[in-house]
């Protein structure tokens, strides 16, 4: 998969206007691409899952998007305030990617995000009431207006739509859809499948494939500099320790048995990240 995009990017012209654009979309469309075909295959070699027993395995969406609004907001929240302490005491998000020390105490971050997660989501009720599903869609409609901002204001200041418009998409569907789809609905799902869901903390079951998806997920962005056709091998090692980090991304798949809720942390997250260059 990895080579795959990176052999797009190379060698076709749409990949080498994806380059110059800035825009990242490539990898998540191979990431949806490869979950959907290793899924269709994973269910006829398992025909005997039924579909909803699919569905539940890969954590596709099957109750509703607004199921997954309240713990993603949730998550969305800790790590802003995780944010704000770490910034209390002198560490800046560039620093969690550029020195050691960042890198360990962002991922230390993470690792507490992840248990006061599971911790807060055990009061989280699997039946809502019409008073939860008016939270919900008050959280949806904020949601889409942090979605529609930076398109908004590019309107009002007769700047570039477009621009926005792609930086949106790409991080929101590819980045954050793609990549959970992949690790969070595929591989976590499959391997799910083969070491089962043995253990429970407060309410939630997981079990290894959880910290194996992770592992992956941070493994895979230590590659995020290599590209084999142009003999470039700089690896990444401090951004894929911070990135198998992020347990809350599993956990709330768990939680949820959906990826909806992971990839919307995922996509608002990394769109917090640039709305202040989205807005110059």
């Amino acid at each position: 998969m990895h080579v795959g995009f990176r052999w797009f990017r190379r060698f076709t012209e749409l990949g080498q206007l994806e380059v110059q654009s800035g825009v990242n979309l490539s990898p998540g469309v191979f990431m949806i691409l490869t979950s959907a075909l290793m899924i269709i295959f994973a269910g006829r070699s398992r025909s005997a899952m039924g579909t909803s027993g699919l569905i539940g395995a890969f954590g596709l969406p099957n109750r509703g998007f607004l199921f997954s609004i309240r713990p993603a907001a949730i998550c969305l929240v800790l790590l802003g305030l995780g944010g704000v302490v770490l910034w209390g005491f002198g560490f800046s998000p560039q620093s969690s990617k550029t020195s050691w020390s960042g890198v360990i105490v962002n991922s230390v971050l993470n690792l507490c995000v992840a248990m006061v997660l599971v911790w807060l989501l055990r009061l989280n009720s699997n039946t809502p009431s019409p008073r939860g599903r008016r939270l919900d869609k008050s959280l949806l409609t904020l949601f889409l207006l942090i979605a529609i901002a930076p398109t908004c204001w590019a309107l009002l200041n007769h700047a570039e739509i477009a621009p926005k418009l792609w930086t949106v998409f790409w991080v929101l569907i590819g980045s954050g859809f793609g990549e959970e789809l992949f690790f969070r609905g595929y591989v976590q799902g499959r391997l799910n499948l083969v070491f089962h869901r043995r253990w429970s903390l407060w309410g939630t079951r997981f079990g290894p494939g959880l910290f194996l998806a992770a592992a992956l997920f941070g493994a895979v962005h230590v590659l995020n500099s290599v590209d084999y056709f142009s003999g470039v091998y700089h690896f990444q090692w401090r951004h894929g320790l911070s990135t198998m980090t992020t347990l809350y991304f599993g956990f709330l798949r768990e939680k949820t048995n959906s990826v909806l809720a992971p990839a919307l942390v995922h996509g608002f997250g990394n769109l917090g990240a640039r709305m202040s260059g989205m807005f110059a």
